[in-house]
């Protein structure tokens, strides 16, 4: 009786081996994903984006890519997040502009609370006149405080039945 071995292609030993050079270089990202579910949540919500737990430095971050070649980057300590969430006092939120020369900060802001950091940053963006385009759409309550004005309206559609009658 003759056996058949699979052997792993060499793609899969690559990606094999790329999997496991991003685990041994961000050994805690899974731990800080779980730790850091709710804040992932609520920065989700508030920015209309997807955010992850990213390596910086020598510590972890959370980021939230952005269009037009910005990023944000939020830190509950000096250096990055805390193991321990319960201990944090400010939230520290960071926008950037990608650039030849590496990242550039355009604004940041702390708050207690990450979301409110979050709303700070942007409103001193839009203050500034550079938080425009597709950004603006997301800027949500920050923009509104800066302006006085909704930047998305609402809209009313009434549903089949009423637009017929009212014809």
């Amino acid at each position: 009786m003759t056996s058949t071995v699979a052997v792993p292609s060499r793609r899969c030993r690559e990606l094999r081996q790329l999997f496991q050079e991003e685990m041994d270089a961000m050994p805690r990202k899974q731990e800080h994903t779980n730790v850091y579910a709710d804040a992932l949540t609520a920065l989700e919500t508030a920015a209309h984006r997807p955010a992850s737990v990213v390596n910086v430095a020598d510590d972890y971050a959370i980021r939230v890519d952005f269009e037009f070649s910005r990023h944000l980057l939020a830190t509950n300590t000096g250096s990055g997040l805390a193991d321990d969430p319960s201990l944090i006092d400010d939230w520290t939120v960071g926008i950037y502009q990608d650039g030849p020369d590496g990242p550039v900060l355009l604004a940041q802001a702390k708050g207690r609370w990450l979301v409110d950091a979050y709303d700070a940053t942007v409103a001193e963006l839009v203050r500034q006149g550079v938080w425009t385009g597709g950004d603006a759409g997301i800027a949500g309550s920050a923009a509104e405080v800066v302006s006085g004005e909704p930047l998305l309206a609402t809209v009313v559609v009434p549903d089949s039945a009423e637009g017929e009658s009212a014809q």
